[in-house]
């Protein structure tokens, strides 16, 4: 194991083999060192192209399916997020990330806590809106799709993809991207996530939530070496958020004064 709080414990990708040079290509050598910048460079901007391509498609669906918006908006950001991890990391990867978690027990406490912390404030008080069978149906399977998509994307994708560029800066862009796709792409639909320019401080609560979760997920993926525990702690997360009821505007959200 790597020692140190930032060193995961995943191997970095490994660098592209080197062809053997030909004479007169003198420039070939060079060639897998530029392909490994340019894979990189493509995965730092990934998320620019995550957030804009979602916003799209929550827009369009938006006045295509009312308050079903989230349906086709998810269904566009799990195949745009699951096509960049394939494309940028290759398929092998995804069954590394999901290794067995090493390490200490403690970080299971710490997943179970992140992810439960908002049953309290949410989940409690709108218990009701799960009589509906079919939404409740949804909600659970919501749940554990959305948080592997987006785990292999936001910490598997770019806290291993991204080897050569310092890893703490790495883990605070993947998480402040992560908190900006919500008001951006899911707040065009849902709006206790939506941008109000004439209240900007309203969203800092829910924004500093999220930040601090996103860390916490970076955290367990980097000291256990596997995305299990990141996913289990985001699925309760999803789950604890009633998720698509919120989507749909049925969430009584607090409101922080």
């Amino acid at each position: 194991r790597a020692e140190g709080f930032w060193n995961p414990v995943i191997n970095p990708s490994p660098p592209p083999v080197q062809p053997p040079a030909t004479p007169g290509s003198p420039r070939l050598a060079f060639a897998p060192q530029v392909q490994s910048n340019r894979r990189r460079l493509a995965v730092l901007a990934s998320p620019l192209l995550v957030i804009a391509v979602g916003s799209a498609a929550a827009h369009v669906f938006s006045g295509l399916l009312g308050r079903w918006a989230w349906t086709g908006t998810m269904l566009v950001y799990w195949a745009l997020l699951i096509g960049l991890v394939i494309v940028l990391a290759g398929r092998e990867r995804i069954g590394e990330w999901f290794a067995p978690s090493l390490g200490s027990r403690w970080w299971i406490g710490l997943a179970l806590g992140a992810g439960l912390l908002s049953f309290p404030f949410l989940f409690l008080p709108n218990m009701g809106l799960l009589a509906s069978i079919s939404l409740a149906a949804l909600w659970l399977g919501f749940a554990p799709v959305n948080a592997a998509c987006e785990e292999l994307y936001w910490r598997g994708l770019l806290l291993t993809e991204t080897n050569g560029a310092s890893r703490w800066i790495v883990v605070l862009y993947s998480s402040f991207a992560f908190v900006a796709m919500h008001p951006l792409m899911l707040g065009v639909f849902a709006t206790a996530m939506a941008l109000d320019f004439t209240a900007p401080g309203r969203l800092a609560p829910f924004a500093a939530i999220v930040l601090f979760q996103g860390l916490v997920w970076s955290v367990l993926f980097l000291r256990t070496g596997s995305l299990r525990l990141s996913i289990l702690s985001h699925a309760l997360t999803d789950l604890g958020t009633l998720s698509i009821f919120a989507f749909m505007n049925m969430v009584s959200v607090p409101v922080v004064r």
